[in-house]
């Protein structure tokens, strides 16, 4: 079963936790960014532990005629499958490095490659501003037809929203409070609190780790967290892991 923990609770016990119940050198606003920091950071942390399928989504398009790039979706975060149908069945498309190029050429010139190559691209527009991520098709479509990219979301910042709360499993709170101890300490100046905090979240860190590695396809269950707000919608990091 899930735990959970609301945002009031949550920023008491990082305050009780650190020692900070009575302190005004950290603000409540302070806790709510230094949350969603190590909210982040324990994100990234599962993911890269493997199973990153438990959190994500699907993105479909279709090609358009002589158009080799397009735009992936405003959340996406890591790619792991693009697959398309250009004919009676779905084939995975083959990731393209640059010593492929002279190939790809040769295939779009003569037109003998029913395979779909692709390779992650970004650009601004006009040359400025944010980049904005894309993906690029080989050879360069010439015809309709439907394309699947599996992808992982990137955290969606939280706010500090009243009736916030925090579901999860097997602590991974500890992960978040002594993510913030270690940012507050920092904030303060007091090393020798950092270098405590540094240690017990390495110590965190490794047991999510190992207990990843273990798992396996029972890994959402066991180090998962969700953020619903009071009411059916679902906000925050709605795909990070599974509530049951």
């Amino acid at each position: 079963m899930p735990d959970f923990i609301t945002q009031t609770d949550m920023i008491s016990r990082i305050r009780q936790k650190l020692e900070y119940e009575n302190s005004e050198h950290v603000t409540d606003a302070e806790l709510i960014t230094y949350i969603d920091e190590g909210c982040k950071s324990f994100y990234d942390l599962v993911i890269s532990c493997g199973h990153p399928e438990f959190y994500r989504k699907t993105y479909d398009f279709n090609t358009v005629g002589g158009q080799s790039e397009y735009s992936l979706p405003d959340d996406f975060y890591r790619l792991l499958t693009v697959s398309y149908n250009y004919g009676a069945s779905w084939e995975r498309a083959r990731l393209y490095n640059m010593r492929d190029i002279a190939t790809i050429k040769n295939a779009e010139q003569y037109g003998s490659s029913d395979v779909i190559w692709y390779r992650l691209t970004g650009h601004r527009a006009d040359g400025v501003g944010v980049i904005t991520d894309t993906i690029d098709l080989r050879p360069a479509p010439n015809t309709v037809y439907p394309v699947s990219i599996e992808y992982v979301p990137r955290w969606q910042q939280i706010t500090n929203e009243a009736g916030a709360v925090y579901y999860g499993v097997n602590g991974w709170y500890q992960y978040v409070q002594y993510h913030a101890g270690r940012q507050i300490a920092l904030k303060a100046e007091e090393f020798e609190r950092v270098q405590i905090y540094s240690a017990m979240l390495a110590e965190e860190k490794q047991r999510i780790q190992e207990g990843a590695a273990r798992r396996g396809d029972t890994i959402a269950e066991v180090v998962g967290l969700s953020i619903d707000q009071s009411g059916p919608s679902i906000w925050g990091a709605q795909f990070f892991g599974t509530v049951s």
